[in-house]
């Protein structure tokens, strides 16, 4: 490895021969992980020579055990030669600037990129477009209440059924709009027994009776679209799926 990085320093420094200068470019034009340790030492050369760096050299100059540096307008090239005389400790200099380097351009769009949620859950979605169960007929809408640090969400609406048994309940659960979240992680979930309206006769060839349904889930503010879903007591069936837009 030390080898190679004698190499790259030649090629960058202008010092290796003919034969060696031809040889090292027919291998960095086959190899692009070369092409990267190349393009490496000469990012860390030209910082090396920027005259906003001098703290920087001062801290590699009490490193190497010298009481001065070149001047702060080094060349590129020199710079480079420079760095060859004190190998005993640059290879762990490089290392760590590597470290920097990656850290300082990569790691913000890695830590940003896992807080954005897909604005859509497709078997969700799907869900919805299905429509009601033909049995117990839920027409549900929610509404946003509250914000800042956690959603509160109103869900209500009716539920026309023919036959519900006394002391009915059903699952009501929220999720984000994460696919990975369906349908292991709700983001809320409890038991809602609907209410019969018994103002209201009994419609339809079957007779359905009208029940009145209202709870209010609470959620941590993460995503720009909750879904509500209704399931069968035991939690297993998805009857009724619902969502709406989180404020900004």
């Amino acid at each position: 490895m030390e080898e190679q990085y004698e190499k790259i320093e030649g090629y960058l420094g202008g010092t290796l021969s003919a034969d060696e200068r031809t040889a090292f470019e027919a291998a960095l034009s086959a190899d692009a992980g070369l092409r990267a340790e190349v393009a490496l030492h000469r990012q860390l050369a030209a910082s090396f020579a920027d005259p906003g760096e001098l703290a920087l050299r001062e801290t590699l100059e009490e490193l190497a055990g010298e009481e001065t540096y070149q001047a702060t307008t080094v060349p590129q090239e020199a710079a480079v030669r420079q760095l060859t005389a004190r190998r005993g400790w640059l290879w762990p200099v490089l290392g760590l600037a590597a470290i920097a380097l990656g850290a300082y351009f990569f790691l913000p769009a890695i830590l940003g990129s896992g807080n954005t949620l897909p604005s859509a859950n497709p078997e969700l979605e799907a869900i919805i477009e299905r429509g009601s169960n033909p049995v117990y007929d839920f027409e549900l809408s929610a509404s946003q209440l509250a914000s800042g640090g956690e959603t509160q969400l109103r869900i209500e609406g009716e539920l026309f059924a023919a036959n519900l048994p006394a002391d009915s309940s059903f699952v009501v659960q929220v999720y984000s709009s994460d696919p990975e979240d369906f349908p292991a992680k709700p983001l809320y979930s409890t038991v809602v027994r609907p209410v019969e309206d018994k103002s209201r006769p009994p419609m339809g060839f079957g007779g359905k009776k009208a029940f009145s349904v209202a709870l209010e889930a609470k959620a941590p503010d993460q995503s720009s679209t909750y879904y509500f879903v209704v399931r069968d007591k035991a939690g297993e069936e998805v009857i009724y799926a619902g969502k709406v837009k989180a404020q900004e």
